[in-house]
């Protein structure tokens, strides 16, 4: 079993980055739990997801020590996501990039494109590649 965490500030992305990461593993034959934490608060509170994505069944869906833990607040992520795609809108997807090839997974353009907003479709599939091919 792999354990990710991501978190982030409101309006960073990380709650689609999650959400697209399970789906597509859960298209790829894989269990998964996914965790959600979000302030009510717009554009000023914290947000985070945790998942656990294994072969087997998932017994306890908590996170304790994750195996994986990203912080789109830190600066110095901030920074190496920005450098690669130079485009802050998409460097959460860039992360998503990453944080696929960190788990091994093939990934395929249709079957990501089922869970993007179509809006930014193009330069959000770019990131994605740009993350996974670094």
């Amino acid at each position: 079993m792999v354990n990710v965490i991501i978190k982030g500030g409101a309006g960073q992305g990380v709650q689609l980055v999650g959400s697209v990461l399970a789906n597509v593993m859960k298209d790829s034959n894989y269990n998964i739990a996914l965790t959600r934490k979000y302030s009510a608060l717009m554009r000023s509170g914290k947000s985070s997801v945790s998942l656990a994505v294994s072969e087997k069944k998932i017994e306890n869906p908590i996170i304790e020590k994750p195996d994986f833990e990203f912080d789109m607040e830190d600066k110095e992520l901030q920074a190496g996501l920005l450098k690669m795609c130079n485009n802050p809108k998409v460097i959460n997807m860039v992360l998503l990039g990453k944080i696929f090839r960190k788990l091994e997974a093939k990934i395929d353009n249709e079957q990501i494109k089922k869970y993007l907003p179509s809006k930014f479709l193009d330069e959000n599939l770019a990131a994605i590649k740009m993350g996974y091919e670094s």
